[in-house]
């Protein structure tokens, strides 16, 4: 096995993992909570899960990010990028930099602060605005990885 192959290996486990975790809080964690009959415990325990899934979501967007420009390097990719009908590079590279900036600026910067404020004032209220966020982020996702799976197997 050469190089490439572990990267792209590395690469597809890290996206895997990330985007798996982004899915399960969606269509798991957070419908349960939003149905929960204590929201006060709703929103404090969506904050301990959420802490988890970001703390394994730094590293993997990293190892994504990481993979992703080597093997754009080793291929010699970069004119790729010029390219309109590889739209689905620039896609992969979006994705990455809203959740890199979701997870590494907005997070322990606004986003926190924000949650804790209105979770005290309207528990449910936030936990649906969560929802909604996170339904956006996974339907960009999703259509991402397809176009990425077809756009280099296609």
């Amino acid at each position: 096995m050469d190089e490439f192959a572990i990267a792209r290996a590395l690469h597809v486990i890290a996206v895997v993992m990330w985007i798996g975790s982004v899915s399960f809080t969606t269509f798991i964690v957070l419908p349960v909570l939003l149905r929960g009959t204590v929201t006060g415990e709703s929103t404090d325990t969506f904050e301990q899960i959420e802490a988890r899934v970001a703390q394994q979501a730094k590293y993997s967007t990293q190892i994504t990010g990481l993979t992703g420009l080597y093997m754009l390097y080793v291929l010699d990719g970069w004119e790729r990028l010029l390219d309109p009908a590889q739209w689905w590079l620039h896609a992969m590279i979006f994705i990455y930099l809203v959740f890199t900036v979701v997870i590494f600026v907005l997070e322990p910067l606004v986003l926190h602060k924000w949650f804790e404020e209105q979770a005290s004032t309207n528990p449910q209220r936030v936990l649906g605005l969560v929802f909604k966020a996170h339904i956006v982020l996974i339907t960009l996702s999703f259509l991402t990885i397809a176009a990425a799976v077809i756009g280099v197997h296609g």
